[in-house]
């Protein structure tokens, strides 16, 4: 095991208690001002059904998911984030556990948001983490355990929260309720770890389960989706935006986009809707505009909380001007009919009512650009 060293930034604070460290891990601690803020931070975090996870995000450097908690995200399309991989020795064998990241803040709200359904909800407990808990993490990290770091735990769930030197801000999450996952290079066998005592010291152990039943995909096939692609529908033709954006830059901000849909809706169940976001995208920026679908309006709030979400997400790279849409299923509908989803944004007809005559779709964007 690694040298055990204990770390104490509260230089002084006298008599200021420090969690039971077990040999072995490094852990370095907090003023206890930052900690009450960390505990502050993270009560706001996770109030509510579901939690509002994204609520604070921040606002430089990243947030980054341990590798068991990557395990709930890897059947979702996850192209967006930035990937991370731990090696896992077994023998002569090495497992890969995939997990996941965000580089700015969109995409740390975007992550956050496709937790919600994972995490710990409504009550929770925020304490310190126990020795059996740093033991579990420790091998898993290549950083020490720093406060302000808590469990935050309900009756179903437990994850382990890493918040950045000002506890304002999560930076790292590991899921601890049931730390297994499915190694491919092994014939698909499900491996827990577990601590052991070996001596004076311990040791972590993966012990095989029959299957990992308990860390399912995160969207049961019976289950609605919040939000669903139905749709990308491409305003100019294919060569002119082939010429001016990537297929790699328009896919992964479509992907972009609709995550920061999922994060913006105020619930993860609701009444049956569908949106169109019409993107235009150039050299200086992005506009975003949201348009209900006609036959399932939604509430004012809830367009006008998608709005600051979908434009507030980071656009790719364009030498021109690039105009497509995203029809949107809201909670399971309505059942796509093109019909039903907006040609254009009321905005879009609001600059040109006064227009005679047939007119291009760069023209009425660039309009339209101009309003607020």
């Amino acid at each position: 095991m690694r040298e055990f060293a204990l770390t104490c930034l509260m230089a002084g604070v006298a008599g200021a208690a420090s969690p039971k460290v077990p040999a072995g891990v490094k852990y370095v601690t907090a003023s206890p001002e930052v900690n009450a803020r960390a505990k502050a931070t993270l009560a706001a975090m996770f109030t509510g059904t579901p939690p509002t996870l994204n609520a604070k995000v921040p606002e430089k450097g990243v947030v980054m998911l341990g590798p068991f908690l990557g395990q709930r995200l890897a059947r979702l399309d996850m192209s967006g984030f930035l990937k991370v991989t731990a090696k896992i020795p077994f023998g002569e064998t090495m497992a890969d556990m995939q997990s996941y990241g965000s580089r700015t803040p969109d995409e740390s709200r975007a992550l956050l948001g496709l937790l919600r359904d994972f995490a710990p909800t409504s009550p929770v407990k925020i304490r310190p983490m126990a020795p059996q808990e740093m033991k579990l993490i420790w091998p898993f990290i290549a950083w020490d355990i720093t406060e302000p770091v808590f469990i935050v735990e309900s009756k179903e769930r437990k994850w382990v929260v890493s918040l950045d030197s000002t506890g304002t801000t999560p930076a790292w999450i590991e899921d601890l309720t049931s730390p297994c996952f499915t190694a491919a290079e092994l014939a698909g066998k499900c491996l827990c770890a577990k601590v052991e005592s070996e001596g004076a010291d311990w040791r972590l152990v993966y012990a095989e389960k029959k299957g990992c039943a308990d860390t399912p995909a995160p969207k049961p096939p019976t289950e609605v989706a919040v939000a669903d692609l139905k749709a990308l529908q491409l305003l100019q033709p294919e060569d002119v935006m082939g010429a001016r954006i990537t297929v790699a830059g328009l896919s992964g901000y479509a992907k972009r986009l609709l995550a920061a849909v999922i994060a913006a809706l105020p619930s993860k169940t609701g009444t049956p809707a569908g949106v169109t976001l019409t993107v235009a995208v150039k050299e200086d920026g992005s506009r975003v505009w949201v348009t209900p679908a006609k036959t399932t309006p939604l509430p004012p709030a809830t367009v006008s909380a998608l709005v600051q979400a979908v434009r507030a997400v980071e656009a790719p790279g364009a030498t021109g001007l690039v105009v497509f849409q995203l029809h949107l299923q809201l909670w399971g509908g309505p059942s796509f009919e093109r019909e039903a989803f907006a040609e254009s944004p009321d905005e879009w007809r609001a600059v040109m009512k006064d227009q005679k005559g047939p007119v291009d779709v760069e023209t009425v964007v660039l309009k339209a650009w101009a309003q607020p």
